[in-house]
């Protein structure tokens, strides 16, 4: 009990402590999310996205779908016969110029068995959008050639223990990033950054009380954040990624 009374008094400090001190360059930026639930911000309603929009005042477009894959056509389970949403087509949602475009994905990849794919030679267009590599790949290409004076970035999500489900998450991980050096696009690894260094380890059970833990879900899910959870394992890391792109 002492070790959870102490780590929400860290979060709380945390939380409050947050605003930007002195100039901020993020101040009325235009940014847009596109992802699945863990960017639309199930469990806590806006997630990163409005922590950010409130905390440094910036201009928040949050297209996110809970379910959602970098992969087109990925079923929602073999007995379906409907599709989860697919991440591409959120672009089709957003209008105008943003400063910044921020998509997150993969997880819905890897429970619903997308196919991995492989990554093209060239930059044409030409992509296997069924497979997780050919849905991103096309998702960069539209993002690059439609919003062209956009920073462009990738959220690689936390390590929630539920990737143990079934299969072996790596392999996907692995080609995200391969992904994202092909077409040039900085990444913010959070799965490789959850571990006891950062002080956020899913795996351990008053960390996943305290960061995903919520009224009628008390020891949460290891997937979906409360708000305590978006400010320490997202936001925190996401601040200083934004500047530097």
């Amino acid at each position: 009990m002492d070790k959870i009374i102490s780590l929400m008094i860290t979060a709380v400090m945390t939380v409050t402590s947050c605003s930007f001190k002195g100039e901020n360059p993020l101040d009325g930026k235009r940014i847009a999310f596109i992802g699945d639930s863990i960017s639309y911000g199930t469990n806590w309603q806006g997630g990163y996205g409005k922590l950010i929009g409130e905390q440094y005042n910036m201009n928040v477009t949050n297209v996110s779908k809970g379910g959602a894959t970098l992969a087109d056509n990925v079923h929602w389970s073999e007995n379906s016969d409907g599709y989860r949403p697919y991440i591409t087509d959120m672009l089709d949602n957003l209008d105008g110029d943003y400063e910044y475009i921020i998509a997150e994905g993969g997880l819905n990849d890897f429970w619903g068995h997308s196919e991995l794919g492989e990554i093209t030679d060239g930059f044409s267009g030409d992509f296997d959008e069924n497979t997780m590599t050919g849905g991103m790949e096309k998702m960069f290409f539209e993002i690059k050639n439609d919003f062209p004076n956009a920073k462009v970035g990738f959220v690689i999500t936390h390590d929630p223990f539920t990737y143990d489900a079934e299969g072996n998450f790596e392999s996907y991980y692995e080609r995200i990033k391969e992904v994202c050096d092909k077409w040039d696009v900085s990444y913010l690894d959070l799965y490789a950054k959850n571990n006891s260094d950062t002080g956020v380890n899913v795996r351990d059970d008053d960390m996943r009380k305290l960061y995903f833990g919520t009224e009628s879900k008390p020891d949460g899910d290891g997937t979906h954040p409360n708000e305590l959870g978006y400010q320490a394992i997202y936001v925190e890391p996401m601040i200083p990624w934004l500047k530097s792109l």
